[in-house]
């Protein structure tokens, strides 16, 4: 049964996981295994695009916070 696609990343990473076991048990019929590989496919597509925004966002805080640090570093430097 596929996820909804509102599912938190932990919860869609868990979905796949589960998608991988049953699959690589090699118990399910060919229109099953396709069903769940699709839904994988899907999974997977977007838990790597949720690592992506992710990774964009820590870039940017530690950019951002890099320049207020360099920023509040510079005046104290000036001053001694």
């Amino acid at each position: 049964m596929p996820k909804k696609a509102t599912a938190g990343f932990d919860e869609q990473l868990d979905r796949l996981q589960k998608i991988t076991e049953d699959l690589e048990r090699g118990e399910l019929n060919l229109e099953e295994s396709l069903v769940l590989y699709k839904e994988g496919v899907e999974l997977s597509r977007r838990c790597r695009q949720a690592l992506e925004e992710a990774r964009h966002t820590v870039k940017i805080y530690a950019e951002e916070g890099l320049r207020d640090f360099n920023d509040s570093a510079e005046p104290a430097g000036n001053n001694e």
